[in-house]
C-alpha cells in the first residue's frame, strides 16, 4: 500500500475496506505497517494493527517496525506496537534491538516503555554509544 508511504490515512483505509492485503510488500520488502512506523503515522499504524497486519514483519533491510521509530523517539508509535504484542527484543540486521537504539538516542521514555513491556531481559549491560543498557534497569 503505497499510500502509507505518503501518510494518506483515507486512502489506506479505503484499501483495507476493499480487502487489500495489509502485509503486501513493496519492491524493497517493506509493508504498509513498516512505512507507517517509519513515517510516524499513528492513525495508519493503528488501522493496520487492528486489521491484522504482521507487527513483526521485516523489510529487506532486516529491521522491524519497532526499530524504525526507536532512534526518533516516536513514543505513540512505540506504544501502539507494544500494545499490539510486537517482539520487543527483535534484532535488526546489525544485531541491535529497539532498546539499544532508544538508549543510544537518549530517549528515556522509549526505554521505559520497552522495559515495562519486558524488553532487554536477556541483554546484559554493554557499551553501545552514550549509554549502557544496564543503566536503565532501575526505571522499570
Amino acid at each position: 500500500m503505497y499510500a502509507a508511504t505518503q501518510r494518506k490515512f483515507a486512502t489506506v483505509q479505503d484499501c483495507v475496506l476493499r480487502g487489500a492485503d495489509v502485509d503486501d510488500q513493496d519492491d524493497r520488502g517493506n509493508t504498509a505497517l513498516l512505512w507507517a512506523a517509519n513515517k510516524g503515522c499513528a492513525g495508519i499504524l493503528w488501522l493496520l494493527v487492528e486489521t491484522g497486519a504482521d507487527t513483526d514483519a521485516r523489510g529487506d533491510s532486516g529491521d522491524t517496525a519497532l526499530l524504525w521509530p526507536a532512534n526518533r523517539g516516536c513514543i505513540e508509535i512505540v506504544r501502539i506496537l507494544v500494545e499490539a504484542g510486537v517482539d520487543t527484543d527483535a534484532r535488526g540486521d546489525r544485531g541491535d534491538t529497539a532498546l539499544i537504539w532508544a538508549a543510544n538516542g537518549g530517549c528515556a521514555e522509549f526505554v521505559r516503555i520497552l522495559f515495562r513491556a519486558g524488553a532487554g531481559r536477556c541483554q546484559g549491560p554493554r557499551r553501545r554509544g552514550r549509554f549502557e543498557v544496564g543503566e536503565f534497569s532501575e526505571i522499570q
